[in-house]
């Protein structure tokens, strides 16, 4: 029998728990105190709280349950509100850069639900912060501001402001589709470039 909260209030949290515990982001005792929480106060438990209540600790049963409840669908919210979180703790200072690699390492690398172009567009950051803290090329302090710079769009993802995740969506896809439109505006001018370059050449010249 359904329990008197439903879930459904929930999917865009679950979905951001999937992609934290896939990441590495999220602690399963984050997952058990919100659940505990849920079912202190609910009169007739929902068969999925108690699902995953069941999961306790094991990371492997909760990702299982939360999945078997969303689907195979992919929810951008969910690792948005993940990169979000992250570009606050670089905002406020609160991690450290090893800290800050790990978990978009994280993100890029384990996170199911994250979409390819904006898994592309931030490997990049990555790769600078990785080549920095190895001591092979650049400056941590130039990677992390690269990454927070990367990380921007997703600023309107407050953790504690879910009410603000929806148009905060909207912001993430309108950047999205403007770098889109700057990347194809680029590469039809150093087409045209060539095109031009290519005419002024002798024609005995390769």
């Amino acid at each position: 029998m359904p329990g008197t909260t439903d879930p459904n209030l929930y999917r865009e949290l679950l979905a951001f728990y999937q992609a934290g515990l896939e990441s590495g982001a999220v602690k399963p005792e984050q997952i058990v105190a919100w659940v505990d929480g849920i079912i202190e106060h609910d009169v007739e438990v929902d068969p999925f709280f108690a699902d995953l209540a069941l999961g306790g600790r094991d990371i492997n049963k909760l990702l299982a349950t939360i999945k078997e409840y969303l689907g195979d669908r992919r929810h951008p919210t969910g690792y948005r509100v993940s990169l979000g979180d992250l570009y606050w703790r670089l905002e406020r200072k609160e991690i450290t850069p090893t800290e800050a690699h790990d978990r978009i390492r994280g993100y890029l690398y384990a996170s199911s639900q994250i979409d390819d172009d904006e898994r592309y567009r931030l490997i990049g950051s990555e790769d600078a912060l990785s080549l920095a803290l190895d001591r092979i090329w650049g400056s941590v302090e130039e990677a992390m501001t690269r990454l927070k710079g990367d990380l921007s769009i997703y600023s309107g993802f407050q953790l504690e402001r879910p009410e603000l995740w929806h148009s905060a969506n909207s912001s993430v896809e309108s950047a999205l589709k403007k770098e889109q439109v700057d990347r194809d505006e680029r590469a039809a001018r150093s087409a045209t470039s060539q095109a031009v370059a290519n005419k002024k050449k002798p024609w005995w010249k390769p």
